[in-house]
């Protein structure tokens, strides 16, 4: 759930010389980093002369806001850059450059992202479309170079739908594209919901989705578009109605156990498993979302005080001799708001009582 994967098999080998090359590269940053570290370290553990006005202490000065200032946004940053530069080239996809889902979260400069929250989400969009460009500019080179590309974003929805195992990918590049050609989050979800709701097969709208929902996103959550297309045409998805499917969301809100750094327990009926998950809105809190170890829970950890929106999509299952077999045709689409507030404001276990 945390990248984008693009069928584009005929790249592999121009891809795989890329990042042999980017790697070099990489390694060698590395070590330019640590030879550099080190001489911080040796400057600052160094015996320097206490006059504050001299150079040698005006240098150590400056180094030391450097150091502070570089932990003091390692997490968030390092995370948000390695999961943007992240690429699994050795495989016959392309990994497109994306954000992972647990988000930008835990530092000052991306973390507690909201949209009335100073300029965050603008630095992030920036950030996106700038990889998004370069994404482009890649493909055009390979396209230059003579690699074959099947993209075509004037594509109609019939046309898209006659791709097949394609059409996930295309998807994929279609959201990029419109971003890059200036389109919101918004705009971009509800114009893939048009194009899929001129889909002719439904089965094939359903078969699309559930490739999205297993490979990893950029920006956008294949559950945003989802929910945009139920709005739209639910005769589209047969089977998915919105619904509740969360036992103890009433015991969550009134009990106030959301707290950030720590897992939020999500209670399920006993037969279900979840298909696909998103935070909505392009807010970027930082989050993890997975599987309990507590039977018939999932936990969610969000690591940013606020009201945060969520949504997931359920399917139920039934035993049918050995094997577990999930019925499709009675998916639940819940969405769901979380109120996270921070560790030190939680009240404690005498308070509750």
């Amino acid at each position: 759930m945390s990248q984008f994967r693009i069928n584009t098999g005929s790249l592999k080998q121009s891809l795989v010389q890329q990042a042999k090359q980017e790697a070099k590269q990489e390694a060698k940053k590395k070590e330019n980093a640590q030879t550099s570290q080190a001489a911080e370290n040796a400057a600052e553990n160094a015996e320097v002369p206490g006059d504050a006005d001299g150079p040698d202490a005006a240098i150590l000065k400056k180094m030391r806001k450097q150091r502070r200032a570089k932990k003091a946004s390692a997490e968030g940053a390092s995370e948000l850059d390695d999961s943007l530069k992240d690429g699994d080239l050795d495989s016959e996809t392309l990994t497109a450059n994306a954000v992972s889902r647990k988000g930008g979260g835990g530092s000052d400069l991306l973390g507690g992202d909201s949209f009335g929250e100073g300029n965050r989400r603008e630095m992030i969009e920036q950030y996106l479309l700038g990889h998004i460009k370069e994404d482009s500019d890649h493909f055009s080179k390979l396209r230059a170079e003579g690699q074959n590309d099947f993209f075509d974003p004037e594509l109609d929805a019939k046309a898209i739908e006659d791709l097949g195992l394609k059409a996930p990918g295309h998807m994929v590049r279609l959201f990029d594209y419109w971003r890059h050609q200036g389109l919101d989050r918004f705009e971009t979800i509800e114009k893939s919901a048009s194009l899929l709701n001129g889909f002719r097969n439904a089965g094939k709208v359903r078969q699309l989705f559930n490739e999205l929902e297993t490979s990893p996103i950029r920006d956008i959550y294949p559950l945003e578009v989802m929910i945009s297309l139920l709005e739209q045409n639910n005769n589209k998805l047969p089977g998915v109605n919105f619904g509740n499917v969360l036992q103890n969301l009433d015991q969550l809100a009134k009990e106030q156990t959301a707290v950030t750094g720590h897992p939020t327990l999500l209670e399920l009926p006993k037969d279900y498993r979840i298909k696909g998950f998103a935070i909505l809105g392009g807010r970027r809190p930082g989050y993890a979302f997975t599987p309990s170890p507590k039977e018939g829970y999932y936990q969610l950890n969000v690591e940013t005080e606020g009201q945060w929106d969520f949504a997931l999509l359920a399917v139920p299952t039934k035993q049918v001799g050995r094997i577990t077999r999930e019925l499709p045709s009675e998916s639940i689409l819940e969405k769901f708001s979380l109120n996270v507030i921070e560790a030190s404001e939680a009240p404690t276990l005498e308070e509750k009582a």
